[in-house]
């Protein structure tokens, strides 16, 4: 099984304007939350929590997502293979790169947002990212779009296999929500995988042994994307 790397976060957000390929050294974490549409608790202290870790980490080097499992209309083959890897039982769950923070229930969910807060800060104290990748989306004049993806080892790495996926993150996909309304605006919505929904772990960038510097580039053209859509 594919284990996610989320100390450095092997997940790159599509950007429309075109950006310089040079690969960040900062340490990015994720927070993620594991929902589905259906589900009550999701739209309620699930809800809170989570428009609440939007707005702490909206200007600083954390990515919080909602990953979609077994929802009727917002799951795509990525979020569901995803939220697999995550493991855990039960809806909403929430994790600290591919650390569960459990316990969370309607009765404690304050001071459970408080102790993430709190285990995110100390994280980021001591650490110190190994691999980095960076994404660059083009369009072309056809109207689709060119991806192009670098990576690079930041130390030497004797095990593993790399990989890297670009990912369309949906900021107003308006879709019902249990306990919230029918026309819900869902945030920070993991869709379907830009460099096809048939590598949900993305592609494979770099096997060690790797020496620190050593560099890949993966390409692909004719992607389609919808930008601005507001429904699955």
């Amino acid at each position: 099984m594919k284990k996610i790397i989320l100390p450095l976060s092997l997940l790159v957000f599509a950007s429309f304007n075109s950006i310089g390929q040079t690969i960040s050294e900062k340490q990015f974490f994720l927070i993620t939350k594991i929902t589905a549409d259906w589900c009550p608790k999701c739209g309620d202290y699930g809800w809170s929590i989570f428009k609440d870790l939007e707005k702490e980490y909206a200007s600083k080097d954390v990515l919080v997502l909602a990953i979609h499992k077994n929802s009727s209309g917002i799951k795509t083959k990525s979020s569901e293979t995803i939220a697999e890897t995550f493991g855990g039982f039960g809806q909403p769950l929430f994790f600290i790169n591919d650390a569960e923070k459990v316990g969370i229930n309607s009765d404690n969910w304050k001071a459970k947002l408080a102790e993430l807060k709190d285990d995110v800060n100390l994280l980021s104290l001591g650490a110190a990212p190994f691999f980095g990748v960076n994404s660059i989306v083009q369009q072309q004049a056809n109207g689709k779009y060119k991806i192009i993806v670098k990576a690079k080892a930041f130390d030497n790495i004797n095990v593993g296999e790399y990989y890297a996926g670009v990912y369309l993150i949906n900021d107003n996909l308006i879709a019902p929500q249990a306990t919230q309304s029918s026309m819900a605006k869902h945030t920070g919505v993991l869709r379907e995988n830009l460099l096809g929904e048939e590598n949900t772990f993305g592609v494979k960038m770099l096997s060690t042994p790797l020496v620190k510097g050593k560099e890949a580039t993966f390409e692909k053209s004719d992607v389609e994307i919808k930008i601005g859509s507001q429904s699955p």
